[in-house]
């Protein structure tokens, strides 16, 4: 008997509040192949009856995936219940459910126990014992070997010529909570709603971003001071230190034609000097918009053959998309009504008060929304066809949500295996219903949490409730952001930063020249710094000499960042991430675990990442591990993953760490 759940009924065991689930099911929690996740909902019976719980995973299909016992947390008077599920290596619309059911069972052993012991009706309530298990034994679903251990115990129970203590003892042994947990004994089911889940593939979550500017890759700087452009034929050269640093995807910002109107100069110049070449978000010329390449980069047949090399070391290309352009752009005269006008006549450009952007003007999606969906939708189609797999978007926020939504839908439709990216530096609410309506990740305030309880609130909050909705990239700099922690802060800081990322979330980035420790700030014209860059890339062409990054040792740490990621499954999947206690608000600590019944060689896998914030002073601290959380023992052995060193371990762990030696541990617990 099964009773469903509907909107005006609890049914025979309440099931309530079920997680994760958006706005009653509107919007699908996000997954991965393979991802686990976990599971929770309130559930409760009557008197003091047992009650079990299982959450049941259906792929895309329909077809049953699988089943999982939950468990009660902390004690019975919180009917919190939760379990781990882990999902498939299918991607599509996934769903899950729970059910609730008397466990007949645990209900009869724990009254047996309870009874034996004091001599109270005993042969009474070992009848009705033998009763459940005949019962049990008659479930259709259960294997020949348990049905004949369950009737044998059975008739065991009411042999009154073999001790009451003797007889409970065989039915309540190790072998019949086996069968509980494998086959339970389930009474009066009540059901939950299903609930959907978006099952995306594993570079959605699980990735490592490096960006460059191909126009730097192989620019060269003459004698008379001006420059030539690097190309896509160059900067194809770059590729392979790419991919032997470890990374996933190449990311690029926009490869369009760059407008001349009101064009910036170097250090964000309101005026661009002869021969200098202007940002690439300000998208658009007289060579073309957003379907179109810059002449000075190259032509669609170069594009193509470095997007061919890229894939062919196993690199993804991403493409930054700005929905935005310069005064150039052919919108201008073939779309007027796509932009706001003022009074006078003239289009407004983009501002962010007291910031002005004249060489930018924003769309208008009020005016003609569908022709603007139509256009948008044919220049991502053909950047899709020529190979690009990955889409940043820039600021996504200050384009209309149901815009991004309809967007994303269709462009799914044919193309599900493109990854989403939204480069969104906003309000909470808006991030979270952005990653609700379809991106995959999104830039993160990552870097501007510098201190223990900054960071510790930040890296639980995106690898656990968020991380269902919200996949946080980690980037520790952009072209447009430098702080001064890094400024001030060196190589040392360089590396702190770039362990917290890579550990810190799935998914992570670099922007070139961290390698190199690019740490200038600009100076603004009140002596004061900018958070940014100075000659930035963004407004002038960068040279750059790549051998000179062995001397940082960033690169190497890059390297087995990348590695120590793709080698562990805990580093994989999120919702695993636990922050611990230390006994110096200059350290950090927390932890990546998968339980051994999700890894392929069935043992655990966990690592326990330490960090010193501070990269000027040497700190010591004790880190107080969650032994049970961790599945450890008392004493344990522990491989450090960045230098190789091992460790005897225990539930306290002193490290002294110096930035001018080891600014991390990661240490991997040895099974």
């Amino acid at each position: 008997m099964c009773a469903i759940v509907d909107e005006t009924s609890v049914g025979r065991y309440p099931i309530l509040e079920v997680y994760p689930v958006f706005e009653g099911g509107r919007f699908p929690a996000k997954a991965v192949e393979g991802e686990v996740l976990p599971i929770t909902a309130k559930i409760f019976g009557e008197g003091h009856s047992k009650i079990g719980a299982t959450a049941v995973l259906e792929g895309p299909s329909g077809i049953l995936h699988a089943e999982y016992l939950m468990k009660q947390v902390r004690y019975e008077a919180d009917n919190d219940w939760h379990c781990l599920v882990q999902i498939g290596e299918t991607t599509g619309l996934w769903h899950f459910y729970i059910e609730a059911w008397f466990d007949a069972y645990h209900t009869w052993k724990h009254q047996a126990e309870v009874k034996v012991s004091a001599n109270q009706d005993v042969e009474v309530i070992l009848a009705e014992s033998s009763q459940v298990l005949s019962s049990w034994s008659k479930q259709k679903d259960l294997p020949d070997a348990q049905r004949r251990t369950l009737t044998t115990l059975a008739n065991q129970l009411i042999n009154s010529s073999v001790p009451a203590n003797k007889r409970l003892v065989n039915a309540t042994s190790d072998v019949i909570e086996e069968i509980a947990a494998s086959h339970p004994f389930r009474q009066f089911v009540s059901q939950s709603k299903k609930y959907p889940i978006a099952v995306d593939r594993k570079l959605s979550s699980f990735s490592a971003w490096y960006q460059f500017f191909p126009r730097s890759e192989g620019a060269k700087q003459k004698n008379d001071g001006t420059w030539t452009s690097g190309t896509f034929t160059t900067a194809a050269k770059r590729l392979p230190d790419v991919k032997n640093m470890g990374f996933d995807i190449i990311y690029m910002p926009p490869i369009h034609p760059i407008g001349t109107t009101f064009r910036k100069g170097a250090n964000n110049a309101l005026h661009a000097e002869p021969g200098e070449p202007g940002s690439p978000w300000a998208v658009g010329s007289s060579n073309g918009g957003h379907d179109s390449i810059h002449p000075e980069l190259g032509t669609l047949r170069t594009f193509r053959s470095f997007i061919v090399q890229a894939k062919e070391l196993g690199l993804e290309v991403s493409l930054d998309i700005a929905l935005q352009c310069s005064p150039d752009h052919p919108w201008i005269k073939q779309h007027p009504n796509w932009f706001t006008h003022k009074p006078d006549g003239t289009i407004a450009y983009a501002e962010n008060p007291p910031k002005k952007y004249q060489d930018i003007y924003p769309l208008n999606f009020d005016n003609d929304p569908d022709g603007i969906v139509r256009e948008v939708l044919r220049i991502l189609r053909f950047w899709i066809e020529l190979g690009v797999t990955v889409l940043r978007i820039d600021n996504p926020h200050t384009k209309p949500v149901w815009f991004w939504e309809v967007v994303i839908k269709q462009i799914r439709e044919t193309n599900p295996e493109v990854v989403w990216l939204a480069e969104a530096f906003t309000n909470p609410i808006t991030m979270k219903t952005l990653g609700l309506i379809g991106f995959d990740q999104s830039h993160s305030y990552f870097l501007w949490r510098n201190s223990k309880q900054e960071l510790a609130e930040f890296l639980d909050q995106i690898n656990n409730d968020d991380a269902f909705w919200y996949r946080a990239t980690l980037w520790p700099t952009t072209p447009d952001n430098l702080t001064d922690y890094l400024t001030h802060g060196g190589t040392a800081a360089h590396a702190i930063r770039a362990v917290l990322a890579a550990m810190g979330s799935t998914t992570w980035g670099i922007y070139a020249g961290y390698e190199l420790v690019e740490s200038v700030q600009r100076q603004n014209p009140d002596g004061s710094h900018a958070l940014e860059h100075v000659d930035s890339e963004k407004y002038q062409f960068k040279q750059r000499n790549w051998k000179d990054a062995s001397k940082y040792g960033i690169s190497d740490l890059i390297t087995t960042l990348n590695r120590i990621r793709n080698n562990h499954i805990c580093c994989q999947n999120m919702h695993n991430l636990l922050v611990y206690a230390t006994s110096d608000d200059n350290v950090l600590a927390f932890s990546r675990h998968i339980f051994g019944s999700f890894t392929a060689d069935g043992k655990d896998d966990t690592l326990i990442i330490v960090v010193n914030l501070d990269p000027h002073q040497a700190h010591q601290a004790v880190v107080y591990l969650n032994f049970g959380a961790l599945n450890l023992p008392e004493k344990y052995f522990a491989v450090d993953k960045i230098t190789g060193k091992r460790y005897e371990l225990g539930h306290n762990i002193y490290v002294d760490l110096a930035p001018t030696v080891d600014v991390a541990h990661i240490f991997h617990v040895q099974r």
